[in-house]
C-alpha cells in the first residue's frame, strides 16, 4: 500500500498544478464567456481550442513520455533533456514560421478568412507550449511537484487576469473615459480575439519562467540518442493522435457534418451557435477530464519507477481499480446533480445538457485506455 499512498500524494500535489488552474478556468472563464459571448462566438472558441489540443499532441510527438523512459535508463540525464529540448525547439520554430507565412491560407481553409491573426496567435501559443512541455516533464521526473504546480497556477491565473482585463475592465473603463491611454492597447473590434491574446501572454510568460531551468543545464546533443527517443515516441504519437481524434474531432468536424434547417437564413452563424452550445455543455464534464489529467501526471513517472519490481502487475491492477472507482464517483456526482452544474454555463447554452453523461462516460473509458497504454 505504500507505493499507492505515494502515488495518491503525488496525484494531489500535481492536482494543484492541473486541477486547480483548470478549475479556475472552469469556474471563472466558462461562466464568463457563456454570458458575454453569443453562442456563435463561443463556437469559434470551441473549434479553435480543439485545433490547439490536436496540434499540441502533434508537436510534442510523444517526447514527454520518451523523456521519462530515457531519463530513467540513461546515465546522462542532462543529455536526454537537452536532446529532447533541441528536437522540440526545431520543430516548434518551423511550425511557427510556416504558420506565419501561410496564415491567410490556413484561415481560409478553416473558414475564418477575415481573421488570419487567429492563426498567428495560436501558432505561437502551440509552439511555446510544445517547447515548454519538456521543462515541465523534467520537473515531474525530478519530483519537483510544487514548482510544477505553482508555474501551472501562474499560467492560468495570468490568462484569467488578462481575460477580465481586456473583456471586462477595458470596455467598462473606456465607456466613461474614452480618451484614456487604454485605447493604445484596446480595440472593441478585436472582441473575441482578446481571449486568444490572453492565452498568448500567459504562454510566453510561463516560458520565460522556465528559462532558468533550461539554461542551467550544460547543453549536449546526442543524435543517436534522439533516434532512439524518436523510435520510442513514434507509437506514442500515433496513440496520442488517435486519442485526440476521439477527444476533439467532434468539434473540428461539427460544422461540416451538422444538418442546417431549411428556414435558417444565416447558415454559418447557426452552425457556430450550435457548436458553441455543444462546446459549453462538453465542458460540464471537466471534473472527469481534470482527474484523469492530474492522475496521468503522477502515474507516468510512478509506473516507470516501479516497472522492474516483482509485484508490478499486481500494483498496476490496484491502481486501475481505484482509478475506476474515483471516475465512477465523479460520473455519478455530475450526472445526479446536473441541475446544479448547469448554472456554470449561461442560460442560452443549456439546451445541450443531454450530452453531458455521454461525454463523462467517454472520458472514463479514455482514461482506462491511457492507463493501459503507458
Amino acid at each position: 500500500m505504500k507505493p499507492l499512498k505515494k502515488l495518491a500524494g503525488q496525484t494531489v500535489v500535481y492536482g494543484m498544478g492541473t486541477i486547480v488552474p483548470r478549475l479556475l478556468n472552469y469556474l471563472l472563464l466558462t461562466p464568463f464567456y457563456t454570458r458575454i459571448f453569443l453562442e456563435g462566438q463561443y463556437g469559434v472558441l470551441t473549434e479553435l481550442y480543439a485545433y490547439v489540443a490536436f496540434l499540441l499532441v502533434l508537436l510534442t510527438y510523444g517526447m514527454e513520455t520518451s523523456y521519462f523512459r530515457f531519463a530513467q535508463s540513461e546515465k546522462n540525464k542532462d543529455s536526454v533533456f537537452t536532446t529532447a529540448l533541441s528536437s522540440l525547439f526545431v520543430t516548434s520554430a518551423l511550425f511557427i514560421l510556416l504558420a506565419l507565412m501561410f496564415s491567410a491560407e490556413i484561415a481560409a481553409l478553416i473558414r475564418y478568412p477575415s481573421h488570419p491573426e487567429y492563426i498567428i496567435y495560436f501558432a505561437i501559443i502551440v509552439g511555446a507550449d510544445a517547447f515548454a512541455s519538456i521543462p515541465f516533464a523534467r520537473l515531474r521526473q525530478q519530483n519537483k511537484a510544487f514548482r510544477f504546480a505553482w508555474i501551472k497556477v501562474f499560467n492560468v491565473a495570468t490568462n484569467i487576469f488578462f481575460n477580465f482585463f481586456f473583456l471586462l475592465f477595458c470596455p467598462w473603463f473606456l465607456k466613461d473615459n474614452p480618451e484614456s491611454i487604454l485605447n493604445v492597447i484596446y480595440s472593441a473590434d478585436i472582441g473575441i480575439g482578446y481571449a486568444f491574446i490572453s492565452i498568448l501572454i500567459a504562454s510566453l510568460l510561463t516560458l520565460l519562467i522556465l528559462l532558468p531551468d533550461i539554461f542551467k543545464i550544460k547543453y549536449s546533443f546526442d543524435p543517436s540518442l534522439l533516434k532512439r527517443m524518436l523510435a520510442y515516441a513514434y507509437p506514442l504519437l500515433l496513440l496520442g493522435l488517435f486519442g485526440m481524434v476521439n477527444e476533439v474531432s467532434d468539434k473540428v468536424l461539427f460544422k461540416f457534418l451538422i444538418s442546417v434547417p431549411e428556414n435558417v437564413i444565416n447558415r454559418d452563424n447557426y452552425i457556430l451557435s450550435q457548436l458553441g452550445i455543444y462546446g459549453a455543455n462538453y465542458r460540464l464534464a471537466v471534473l472527469m477530464t481534470l482527474f484523469i489529467q492530474m492522475f496521468r501526471y503522477a502515474a507516468e513517472p510512478f509506473f516507470f519507477s516501479h516497472a522492474r519490481e516483482e509485484n508490478a502487475k499486481r500494483l498496476y491492477a490496484s491502481v486501475m481499480k481505484y482509478f475506476i472507482i474515483f471516475c465512477l464517483l465523479i460520473f455519478l456526482l455530475v450526472t445526479l446533480y446536473i441541475d446544479i452544474f448547469k448554472y456554470f454555463i449561461g442560460p442560452d447554452f443549456r439546451s445541450g445538457l443531454a450530452i453531458v453523461p455521454i461525454v463523462l462516460m467517454a472520458n472514463l473509458l479514455l482514461g482506462i485506455f491511457y492507463n493501459l497504454s503507458v
